[in-house]
């Protein structure tokens, strides 16, 4: 296999495309195409380029692969993280990073049928994007006289809450063009957050020019940096990152680039696109930084800025509105109201936002106003023809079919199995399925789910539905044992389950104690919609 300047000058000249046409389709300088050519710059230096090279010639996969390993990156690699895509606005957490129903922070809201406690709202959602932001200490500050770090000198955290690096922009232009791109972004983003009611906030250039996330990291972590905006540019384009060095992987880096054919273009683009943009990038992981750090009141300040000016794509304000939304579920007294109104802003924007959808069925839940419960149905029913693999919403529809109508159990069970399937771990389907099970009758088959609810969880929360299964299949005194071993659970947990359980659930231990079978056909069909 050749080089690189090699294999693109072979394929270039059998696709019989100049330079000036393959720098038209890329939106680069010819120049930086003649510098590939001759191997005056031994290759690209990011992989985009080399995809976007590769569908310009009209490469088969093999020769994509061979451009790409000969520039240095692996064959096949997915592009991501360039501001502007549909794609880079999806949580970049996963939904198998979510909290699960049950689990993780109290979110004070939204009852849930199974035990009787207040659940938590499921908190997925998208960092990716190039920003550095970064809460540790301050270990030192940039000289600029030394180019080196002078540790003896701190800044004052008394005076700033939150501290914004710029560094030089790498320019590989040559003597073509030169600007002072760091400079505009300090002055811009000074006044960007001297204007924003966000607290203090000190914007710090460094002379080093940054040329990778790996040293933004680096820098942003030895300064105590919240986030490190760094870039490139050359006479065709300008890149600018913004990189969170958080050690929260849930934060990264986000890109912006610019292409254009024109030194005017070029000057437009570093005096006003770039500086706005980068402002509101800024914001955006800044906001993100609070948040997974836990400091949900500047989260929320900083996100509610960013709305005041938003960018064009509709994928960045959803994901602002996404945020905003949790934020607020997760206050003490929630406003379920402007719950729903976020993650409706969000939908509105980007309609396949999953998480979303299945927030927002939660939070209809919660109001339970009129409608609500064919609402959170819809939302629950959309977000799994979404995504067939998605758990968490058909566990949710599953409660909600059945609490429409407590005869439709085999929808129900049907569903609760289908996320059983996709996730048989999730101890929240399990003990539905021990709780329902039990209440069609078939204890036999719910005691299976039931063990393993409670090995995945032996805190005592999932004894009660147990104690059920149990007492249906004559085992009464195991099941006097789980009941009460519930009712403990609730004392020292959660006062509101207790004082809506205990009174029912005492009878049963009582019935149960004289050897008396507390359940007949009206008690497990009203437990059904309990």
């Amino acid at each position: 296999m050749g080089s690189f300047s090699e294999l693109l000058s072979m394929f270039a000249e059998r696709a019989g495309i100049s330079d000036a046409e393959l720098a038209r389709r890329l939106g680069i300088s010819r120049q930086t195409i003649f510098r590939w050519r001759e191997g005056e710059t031994q290759r690209p230096r990011h992989i985009e380029d080399v995809v976007r090279l590769a569908d310009a010639l009209r490469l088969e996969p093999e020769e994509r692969d061979q451009l790409l390993v000969a520039a240095g990156f692996p064959p096949d690699r997915g592009i991501n993280g360039v501001i502007g895509t549909e794609e880079d606005f999806e949580p970049r957490v996963g939904r198998e990073q979510s909290r699960s129903p049950g689990d993780g922070k109290e979110m004070g809201w939204f009852r849930k049928v199974l035990d009787g406690r207040k659940a938590k709202l499921i908190t997925a959602v998208s960092a990716g994007l190039i920003l550095t932001i970064v809460t540790l200490g301050v270990s030192g500050v940039w000289s600029e006289s030394t180019g080196l770090f002078d540790l003896t000198r701190r800044y004052d955290s008394e005076a700033s809450d939150t501290l914004v690096v710029v560094s030089e922009f790498a320019n590989y232009g040559g003597g073509q063009v030169g600007y002072n791109i760091a400079s505009r972004l300090e002055e811009e983003l000074y006044k960007e957050f001297e204007n924003a009611d966000i607290g203090n906030v000190s914007v710090k250039k460094i002379s080093e020019i940054v040329t990778d996330e790996v040293r933004a990291i680096e820098i942003g972590r030895e300064l105590g940096a919240d986030i490190v905006v760094w870039g490139e540019y050359d006479s065709g384009r300008v890149i600018a990152f913004v990189t969170s060095p958080s050690s929260d992987d849930r934060v990264g880096s986000l890109e912006r680039r610019w292409n254009f054919m024109s030194a005017e273009e070029l000057s437009a683009t570093v005096n006003t696109d770039l500086p706005n943009e980068v402002n509101w990038i800024a914001l955006y992981v800044l906001g993100q930084a609070h948040y997974w750090s836990g400091r949900e009141e500047q989260a929320e300040a900083v996100f509610l800025r960013t709305l005041e000016d938003l960018p064009e794509y509709p994928g960045n304000a959803a994901t602002v509105y996404q945020f905003l939304a949790m934020i607020e579920s997760r206050k003490e007294t929630p406003d379920v109201d402007k719950v729903i109104a976020y993650y409706t802003e969000a939908i509105v924007l980007r309609p396949n936002l999953i998480q979303a959808l299945n927030n927002r069925g939660i939070a209809y839940l919660e109001r339970s106003a009129d409608g609500d419960l064919f609402r959170a149905e819809k939302d629950f029913r959309e977000a799994a023809r979404a995504d067939p693999s998605f758990a968490e919403a058909k566990y949710h529809l599953a409660l909600t079919i059945l609490w429409q109508d407590p005869s439709n159990t085999g929808e129900t069970l049907d569903m609760l199995e289908q996320a059983e399937d996709l996730d048989p771990e999730a101890v929240y389907i399990q003990d539905a399925l021990c709780r329902y099970y039990s209440l069609v009758e078939n204890p036999q088959e719910a005691i299976a789910h039931c063990d393993k609810a409670i090995a995945s969880d032996p805190s005592g929360r999932r004894r009660g539905n147990r104690g059920i299964a149990l007492a249906l299949l004559g085992r009464t005194e195991e099941a006097i044992k789980d009941l009460q071993i519930f009712l403990d659970y609730l004392i020292a947990n959660d006062a509101d389950g207790f004082a809506q359980l205990a009174p029912s659930r005492q009878v049963w231990i009582e019935t149960l104690t004289r050897g008396q079978d507390p359940f007949n056909d009206k008690i497990l069909k009203d437990l059904l919609s309990e």
